[in-house]
């Protein structure tokens, strides 16, 4: 979907021509496309499901986080 060349002989040419350091360079040369991080936690997961039950886990430590940038946030006031 990224790439779409002109040429249709460059149109066979999958993701694997460029190698795995192809996303790397591309973000170094154009660094305002790489993707803001993000505040919600990576839930893996294989055709929608889990992989493993530690979701009680994450949320505990999704509201440990919470208060500790409450407590942050209210020391800087």
């Amino acid at each position: 979907d990224v790439y779409n060349p002109k040429s249709r002989r460059h149109n066979m040419i999958d993701g694997a021509h460029f190698g795995t350091s192809f996303p790397h360079m591309l973000f170094q040369v154009y660094p305002s496309l790489k993707p803001a991080p993000s505040d919600q936690r990576y839930v893996p997961r294989i055709f929608g499901f889990k992989l493993h039950n530690v979701a009680e886990l994450h949320r505990w430590q999704d509201e440990q986080r919470e208060q500790q940038k409450q407590r942050l946030t209210a020391d800087k006031k």
